[in-house]
């Protein structure tokens, strides 16, 4: 069953060893080819196969997000605490502050409230990360959908939940720090 170390009392578990982050990543990546559904539209919020095989990268750090056209950093993602949800970042935590996962993501601004910080950047015109809404039949209230909007070059790319994670994945199956995409 998942498990959601943001409401658990008890401190966060340790960050995976990169072996061991890579393993867990190619397990999830198995998991996803043979559950897709469970990535997009509100399954991807609910416990499931894919969020059990997910659970070990909850608090694996946060990848970073470049425009392959030019190479700027457009921001990071990192696993919702629970679910096969990314969560996006416009920039990461203090270095000393940095928890892992989710924990690795700030925002341009403090929330406000109830939205993530780059869902609230975002309806302020601040940071690259735009929420785009669902995709047509899969209505859940929540950002599955976001478009990444170059600041130097002026490209953009709509990416949906399922294409971040199967980045994300993939980037720590390699071991590296960050994924470029293409623009349009």
């Amino acid at each position: 069953m998942a498990h959601s170390f943001r409401l658990d009392p008890q401190p966060l578990p340790h960050a995976p060893t990169p072996a061991a982050a890579r393993e867990a990543a190619e397990r999830a990546l198995r998991v996803y080819l043979d559950h897709k559904e469970l990535a997009d539209g509100p399954a991807a919020d609910l416990p499931s196969v894919l969020a059990d095989a997910l659970d070990p990268l909850r608090t694996h750090r946060a990848v970073g997000v470049r425009c392959l056209k030019c190479g700027h950093g457009l921001g990071f993602v990192a696993l919702a605490p629970t679910g096969a949800r990314m969560v996006s970042g416009t920039r990461r935590s203090p270095k000393r502050q940095r928890l892992g996962g989710i924990y690795d993501l700030a925002a341009v601004t403090e929330s406000s409230g109830g939205f993530e910080g780059w869902v609230d950047d975002a309806a302020h015109s601040r940071g690259p990360v735009v929420p785009t809404g669902e995709a047509p039949g899969q209505r859940s209230g929540l950002p599955h959908r976001r478009t990444y909007r170059c600041q130097e070059c002026g490209s953009h790319r709509t990416l949906k939940n399922s294409t971040l994670l199967v980045l994300y994945l993939a980037t720590t199956m390699a071991e590296k720090l960050e994924f470029s995409y293409h623009g349009g």
